[in-house]
């Protein structure tokens, strides 16, 4: 008796020393899937944020504004952005629960893209600066764009001391839902 007791004693621990086991590889490998996933996604990211910085097609939907100081204020994505489409570009900033200047609360301004130019670190993180000529003068935009994440910050500034910082994401021009005011 003593010994079917040892053995059935013996089996269980064998059983349940070989399921812990087997859970904790289940754990690190759907650990590893989860990494190469994200890992692939981070190199995808990077590949779409190249194309679209090369096609000079892309929108930056903000979805917070923030003037030099920092002071900063959560905004709809769909009516504050920095388009670019090729030679065109346009900013615009509302608040969408007044009359502005653009019918929107705000200020829309369209006019022509100079002067474009981007680099890449090792991380994937692109540096992007470019002016806009307008009716309104030339702004300079300056703007990072995470590749990995599409996350993006975008430092807009005008021939004053002035600053308006976008922050959002970069998204294909043919993929956004932007909703543009009257311009000047």
């Amino acid at each position: 008796m003593k010994k079917i007791m040892m053995i059935m004693f013996s089996f269980l621990l064998i059983v349940a020393t070989g399921y812990g086991q087997s859970k904790k590889e289940l754990r690190k490998r759907e650990k590893q899937a989860k990494k190469e996933a994200k890992a692939l996604e981070e190199a995808k990211n990077i590949e779409l944020a190249k194309k679209m910085l090369d096609s000079k097609q892309f929108v930056l939907e903000a979805t917070f504004l923030s003037d030099k100081q920092g002071q900063r204020v959560s905004v709809t994505p769909n009516i504050n952005f920095i388009v670019v489409d090729d030679e065109k570009v346009a900013f615009q900033f509302a608040g969408g629960n007044r009359v502005g200047y653009n019918g929107l609360g705000g200020v829309t301004v369209d006019g022509h893209l100079r002067n474009f130019k981007y680099s890449v670190n090792k991380k994937g993180v692109y540096y992007v600066d470019f002016q806009i000529v307008s009716s309104m003068g030339t702004n300079f935009i300056h703007m990072t764009v995470m590749g990995p994440t599409l996350r993006a910050e975008a430092s807009l500034r005008g021939n004053t001391s002035n600053q308006l910082n976008f922050s959002g994401t970069l998204v294909p021009l043919d993929q956004s839902m932007i909703f543009k005011g009257m311009s000047f």
